[in-house]
């Protein structure tokens, strides 16, 4: 047992404390001009760096190093966890990957990974923009889009680099209806002015014309011309600036579109050979530039095959002038016997280059090898054939069968009084071993019945969700049981 402790014990120090190294970046896209922080973080005792001047093309413009120690306690010992971090600020002035860089831990020879970053150029110019020492004006890429399609509203505020800001805040934005979903914030120098920038995704309810704006800002800043009685504090005033307004016009996407956009589609089967009541698991991928967020699709509906699916999971980001989206979700399907899953079309408008296209779903043949129904066939087959063996003696021997109804009838009475007898504590055996703590048998047992009550498909999804290790979910597993015995038993 002490050999054990001390194996478990030595594992856990080498993955807590076994030198490492990773770099990290203070934002993974800036506008250009902006000044990026990359930081090299290595774990271990003693750490040695590289020298580092520039990153590709960028010349590095201040360095640091800094340190941070923690203490842990396992099996009452303490140990120091020591970080070593070099600090590397730079001006990218286009897109790049950070190549990999060395450092030395411990006497080991290590390497962070590349990253690659995303540098904007700037929404305006000053001059486009500046008509006094704070303003604001709205921009919009987009000035028509169709249903189901949303845009991108960037909010570019610019405050002269010699006023003091305290704090600023979107008082209000004026979307006109449309559902508003605020993204990245930015900020950057440039010319004679400090320049904000905030994303917000537009999102239309319905075809029409749309103005989007004012919007209003509040920036509180100090003020130099007003301070305490005696004379030594400044004093803050808020002045509140709005944006111009634009006008979006939203058209109604062509006849039997499903999505507005430029996608790409991925479809993955995990068997298309499987056994009675063992689900396959079909998983549809959906990804490119558009909104995903209001897609679905239904469950499939194939005779003699029971369907499941959970929501589908959407990932998406958007900066000023696109929205990426990831789709994805799952369908498991339950069968007796072979059955086909048949393809599915969806069909995506490109505003961008005003086509169409169709994202093919493929069909699918799944076997069943030993289906239910051939099993109840064969057992069919072999009943008739013992009946035919049973009567076949009965015909040559008339004279017993006297004798034999008096031998029936006597086992028959003595087999009723073993059954009274035996009979409930053979249901109460049955009953304890229906739910033998196997929560895949369940899953196959009630899948069949998920159209016939609530109770069975919720009972379903929450064995799929503990099969899946969903840690969250918690089976009353007296529940369980009485849903077994009443729609699987």
């Amino acid at each position: 047992m002490r050999r054990y402790i001390f194996v478990v014990t030595f594992f856990a120090l080498s993955v807590l404390y076994g030198a490492s190294v990773e770099a990290k970046v203070s934002q993974e896209s800036i506008v250009q001009g902006e000044t990026m922080r990359l930081d090299i973080i290595a774990e271990g005792k003693r750490a040695a760096f590289e020298k580092i001047d520039a990153i590709n093309d960028a010349l590095v413009l201040n360095s640091r190093v800094s340190s941070e120690n923690s203490i842990i306690i396992i099996n009452s010992k303490k140990q120091i966890k020591k970080k070593t971090i070099l600090s590397l600020f730079f001006r990218p002035k286009h897109d790049m990957t950070i190549p990999s860089f060395s450092v030395n831990v411990d006497g080991k020879e290590l390497h962070t990974k590349p990253i690659e970053i995303k540098v904007l150029k700037p929404s305006l110019s000053p001059s486009a923009i500046m008509s006094g020492p704070i303003s604001a004006t709205l921009k919009i890429p987009h000035s028509h889009i169709y249903e189901g399609q949303s845009t991108v509203a960037t909010v570019v505020l610019g405050i002269r680099k010699d006023i003091k800001v305290t704090q600023m805040r979107i008082a209000s934005f004026d979307a006109n209806t449309m559902l508003l979903k605020q993204g990245e914030q930015r900020r950057y120098r440039n010319g004679e002015y400090i320049i904000y920038e905030i994303d917000y995704k537009l999102t239309p309810q319905m075809q029409g014309s749309y103005s989007i704006g004012p919007v209003v800002v509040d920036v509180q800043v100090v003020d130099s011309n007003r301070r305490d009685i005696f004379g030594m504090f400044s004093r803050t005033k808020v002045t509140e600036v709005q944006s111009d307004t634009k006008e979006v016009k939203v058209e109604p996407k062509p006849d039997g579109v499903d999505l507005v956009g430029n996608f790409q589609l991925s479809v993955n089967l995990d068997r298309n050979k499987t056994s009675a009541n063992e689900p396959v698991n079909l998983t549809v991928t959906i990804q490119g530039e558009g909104d995903l967020e209001d897609f679905d699709l239904e469950k499939y509906n194939i005779d003699g095959v029971t369907c499941y699916s959970d929501e589908p999971k959407v990932k998406s980001r958007f900066d000023a002038k696109s929205i990426f989206s990831k789709w994805q979700k799952s369908f498991a399907l339950i069968g007796d016997k072979s059955f086909s899953i048949p393809k599915r079309e969806i069909k995506v408008f490109n505003p961008e280059t005003n086509s169409t296209k169709i994202l093919t779903i493929k069909g699918f043949n799944i076997s069943i090898p030993h289906s239910i129904s051939q099993q109840k066939e064969n057992s069919t087959v072999e009943v008739h054939t013992s009946k035919q063996a049973d009567t076949e003696p009965k015909a040559k021997h008339q004279d017993l069968r006297y004798l034999f109804s008096w031998i029936y009838l006597a086992l028959a009475l003595l087999l009723g009084i073993v059954l009274g007898y035996s009979m409930p504590l053979l249901l109460k055996k049955i009953r304890k071993e229906r739910f033998d703590g196997s929560y895949e048998k369940a899953l196959k047992r009630l899948y069949p019945h998920i159209s016939e009550s609530q109770e069975v498909e919720h009972m379903v999804r929450e064995l799929y969700k503990k099969i899946s290790k969903d840690k969250s979910v918690k089976i009353d597993k007296k529940e369980l049981k009485r849903v077994l015995q009443k729609y699987a038993s």
